[in-house]
Protein backbone atom coordinates (compact mmCIF):
# COMPACT_ATOMS: atom_id res chain seq x y z
CA UNK A 1 0.00 0.00 0.00
CA UNK A 2 1.27 3.31 -0.96
CA UNK A 3 0.50 6.43 1.05
CA UNK A 4 -0.01 10.09 -0.51
CA UNK A 5 -0.04 12.70 2.22
CA UNK A 6 -1.20 16.02 1.91
CA UNK A 7 -0.08 19.28 4.64
CA UNK A 8 -2.55 21.58 5.14
CA UNK A 9 -1.85 25.26 7.45
CA UNK A 10 -3.14 28.68 8.09
CA UNK A 11 -1.13 30.74 5.68
CA UNK A 12 -1.02 33.33 8.24
CA UNK A 13 -0.30 32.02 11.84
CA UNK A 14 -0.79 35.52 13.66
CA UNK A 15 -4.09 37.26 12.79
CA UNK A 16 -4.94 40.53 14.54
CA UNK A 17 -8.11 42.51 13.84
CA UNK A 18 -9.90 45.25 15.33
CA UNK A 19 -13.47 43.72 16.20
CA UNK A 20 -15.49 45.60 13.50
CA UNK A 21 -13.71 43.95 10.89
CA UNK A 22 -17.00 41.90 10.35
CA UNK A 23 -16.32 38.89 8.56
CA UNK A 24 -12.22 37.42 8.64
CA UNK A 25 -11.49 34.90 6.03
CA UNK A 26 -8.44 32.87 7.36
CA UNK A 27 -6.99 31.72 4.63
CA UNK A 28 -5.69 27.29 4.59
CA UNK A 29 -2.52 26.41 2.28
CA UNK A 30 -2.60 22.62 1.30
CA UNK A 31 0.90 21.26 0.11
CA UNK A 32 1.85 17.69 -1.36
CA UNK A 33 -0.69 15.73 -3.10
CA UNK A 34 -3.57 17.67 -4.22
CA UNK A 35 -4.78 14.52 -6.30
CA UNK A 36 -7.40 13.54 -3.40
CA UNK A 37 -9.96 15.09 -2.05
CA UNK A 38 -9.15 16.69 1.82
CA UNK A 39 -11.16 17.08 4.94
CA UNK A 40 -9.82 19.25 7.85
CA UNK A 41 -11.06 19.72 11.25
CA UNK A 42 -10.96 23.14 12.68
CA UNK A 43 -10.71 24.16 16.48
CA UNK A 44 -10.61 27.73 17.59
CA UNK A 45 -8.76 28.67 21.10
CA UNK A 46 -9.90 31.66 22.47
CA UNK A 47 -7.15 33.86 23.96
CA UNK A 48 -8.03 37.60 24.74
CA UNK A 49 -11.51 36.59 23.07
CA UNK A 50 -14.85 34.91 23.60
CA UNK A 51 -17.11 32.54 21.63
CA UNK A 52 -20.13 34.43 20.53
CA UNK A 53 -19.58 37.37 22.66
CA UNK A 54 -16.59 38.54 20.52
CA UNK A 55 -16.96 36.20 17.74
CA UNK A 56 -19.28 33.52 15.62
CA UNK A 57 -18.35 30.44 14.38
CA UNK A 58 -20.08 28.66 11.69
CA UNK A 59 -21.53 25.18 12.53
CA UNK A 60 -18.88 23.45 9.85
CA UNK A 61 -15.72 22.57 11.58
CA UNK A 62 -14.63 20.81 8.69
CA UNK A 63 -12.71 22.27 5.75
CA UNK A 64 -12.92 20.56 2.15
CA UNK A 65 -10.20 21.08 -0.06
CA UNK A 66 -11.40 19.50 -3.30
CA UNK A 67 -9.29 17.33 -5.43
CA UNK A 68 -6.33 19.69 -7.07
CA UNK A 69 -7.64 23.01 -4.38
CA UNK A 70 -4.38 24.42 -2.77
CA UNK A 71 -6.16 26.98 -0.94
CA UNK A 72 -9.33 27.19 1.05
CA UNK A 73 -10.61 29.77 3.44
CA UNK A 74 -12.61 29.47 6.92
CA UNK A 75 -14.81 32.73 7.51
CA UNK A 76 -14.99 34.01 11.21
CA UNK A 77 -17.85 36.44 12.06
CA UNK A 78 -16.63 39.25 14.61
CA UNK A 79 -19.09 41.29 16.89
CA UNK A 80 -19.01 44.90 17.81
CA UNK A 81 -19.85 44.93 21.11
CA UNK A 82 -17.73 48.45 21.94
CA UNK A 83 -15.36 47.13 24.65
Amino acid sequence: MEFHWSFVEVERTTLIVCENIGTLPIRLVRTGDVNTPAYVSVHVEDKSTRKNDDYKTTHSRQVQFDPGAFYSSLDRNFSWNSI
